[in-house]
């Protein structure tokens, strides 16, 4: 195939008159004009004042939108807002219910409290010796599982929540939880302790402490911080058995770590009032006399004079 001088000397001199940097177009569009020619003009016209025109039929149409749309805000949100009969009527009363509950249950705690003292009152008068040194014993029982008020020296460990940073709040680590008052009193009833109270509320051999969210419950009962736990007991031998237990560096982690607040004080006289235990049935198989603890083999006298002793 011969070539064709005309198309190649056209092709050259095509060549010749094209731009030396043609391959370069769209980078040199981008650096002269970098905004698309509609935003150019739009912005033009914010410049020199001009606003695009528009029709009357646009305004009124989205005059009618915007009223639309506001009136479905307002409607949606005075539904929202609007008491709604039923919530009302039962969270009112699930509140009488909590408050005639409380009541009831203040008003049977102080009927159970007039009596144990009326029961003591007359136990006192009437127990002859023999019944004396049952009383007496049950007393010291009463004490070990906190159904007898006790008083005398003691110690307080008082705990409070870790005070929040400006514009934070407090999360469940920075609060004094149930373990923690749990780790205290089994640390003062190891280091000695003859009674322990916590914000009051005696603890017994039945007692509970545990936790319902961020609240703090003792014996279902809950508690606001700070958390005093009143120990009775030898003040010198209940600071250093805390000191050298567990318990003693559970606070110590509890300051340090999580900025909780510790404080502790010797005193010479706590009194810790008795708790409340459910009541429950109990038979007794062994009778008095045959408990030589309590009575003593060698007292004939004792013996005689309780049911079923020998003369």
């Amino acid at each position: 195939m011969t070539p064709q001088p005309g198309r190649d000397q056209d092709r050259a001199a095509t060549q010749r008159r094209r731009p030396v940097d043609a391959s370069m177009t769209l980078l040199k569009e981008i650096m002269e004009r970098p905004l698309d020619p509609g935003y150019a003009e739009a912005t033009s016209r914010s410049v020199s004042g001009e606003r695009p025109s528009q029709s009357t039929p646009s305004k009124i149409l989205t005059i009618i939108v915007l009223m639309a749309l506001t009136a479905l805000v307002t409607v949606a949100v005075i539904t929202l807002r609007a008491p709604q009969d039923d919530v009302d009527e039962a969270r009112t009363l699930l509140e009488n219910n909590i408050h005639d509950r409380s009541d009831e249950y203040t008003t049977r705690k102080q009927t159970v409290d007039n009596l144990e003292g009326e029961i003591r009152q007359l136990q006192n008068e009437n127990l002859s010796l023999p019944g004396q040194r049952l009383l007496e014993a049950a007393q010291q029982m009463g004490i070990s599982t906190g159904a007898t008020a006790v008083e005398g020296p003691g110690l307080t460990i008082e705990l409070r929540d870790a005070t929040p940073s400006d514009g934070e709040g407090l999360t469940s680590e920075d609060r004094v939880q149930d373990f923690d008052l749990q780790v205290v009193v089994n640390g003062l009833w190891a280091a000695g302790a003859e009674a322990i109270a916590i914000n009051g509320h005696r603890i017994t051999a039945m007692s509970a402490i545990r936790s319902a969210g961020d609240a703090v419950l003792v014996d279902f009962e809950p508690l606001q911080e700070p958390y005093e736990v009143e120990a009775i007991g030898e003040p010198n031998r209940l600071e250093t058995g805390m000191a050298a237990n567990q318990a003693g560096q559970h606070l110590q982690m509890l300051t340090s770590a999580y900025n909780i607040g510790v404080s502790t004080k010797t005193s010479d006289h706590l009194e810790l009032s008795s708790g409340s235990d459910t009541v429950r049935d109990a038979d007794i198989e062994t009778r008095p006399e045959d408990i030589p603890a309590l009575l003593g083999d060698d007292d004939d006298s004792t013996k005689s004079s309780l049911p079923g002793g020998e003369s």
